[in-house]
């Protein structure tokens, strides 16, 4: 939990977009709280407009004051990181954010810049897969996403071993045994199949030459 908090102050690796979201909505709550307080603890005349409020905070006294900016400096903390970090996952650096916020000072313009500014970091996809910033923080989500290979799959029979004579399928068996084609198992199997057939020509009369009978031999030594 702890590595977890200082992550949220960290201005290196990626942030997702819900985090920016998550992040945005809790400052947005601290400092909607915060004011609230001001206003109610400081008795400032919340009723009577922006302007006659603004005017009035002078009279606030230092230690509601003090506790304000604390606040404000707590989400400066909060949101500086986790746009920059939002930057990143879009394979953008952090200078970007200190554009933006040059952009916002300009009369008219500001407006436009923090626009695009919370459009860009709070609806636009990051890059899948790592980049130059750090690794996917959706990598699992996006491995998913991929389609899968279709997984090898072998018949009832191993290719190639029901042609050729029984000492060509018994090397061709063991190849595929060396190359992983063939499980231990189906090998085994197989193997024993092998055997009997040839214990089987073995038992069986010799007709003409036992051409056969010594090619089986020779097989299963």
């Amino acid at each position: 939990m702890v590595k977890t908090i200082a992550s949220l102050f960290s201005f290196n690796g990626r942030a997702r977009r819900r985090e920016y979201w998550l992040v945005n909505i809790a400052v947005a709550l601290v400092m909607t709280c915060a004011f609230l307080a001001l206003v109610h603890f400081a008795g400032l005349p919340a009723d009577q407009g922006m302007e006659k409020l603004l005017e009035s905070m002078d009279s606030v006294p230092a230690d509601m004051m003090a506790l304000f900016g604390l606040a404000v400096f707590v989400c400066l903390l909060l949101i500086v990181p986790v746009s920059v970090r939002r930057f990143h996952d879009r394979n953008m650096s952090g200078m970007w954010l200190v554009w933006f916020l040059l952009l916002g000072m300009i009369p008219f313009i500001g407006m436009a810049a923090g626009l695009a500014q919370n459009v860009i970091l709070g609806f636009f996809e990051g890059t899948i897969g790592e980049n130059r910033f750090g690794p996917d923080p959706k990598a699992e989500q996006h491995k998913s996403l991929m389609p899968r290979p279709a997984p090898e799959t072998l018949p009832d029979q191993p290719r190639g071993l029901d042609c050729g004579t029984l000492e060509e399928r018994m090397e061709r068996l063991e190849d595929l045994a060396r190359r992983g084609i063939v499980t231990e198992a189906e090998y085994r199997l197989k193997r024993e199949e092998f055997e009997k057939e040839a214990a089987s020509r073995q038992d069986s009369p010799k007709t003409g030459d036992d051409d056969g009978s010594s090619q089986t031999k020779s097989v299963l030594l």
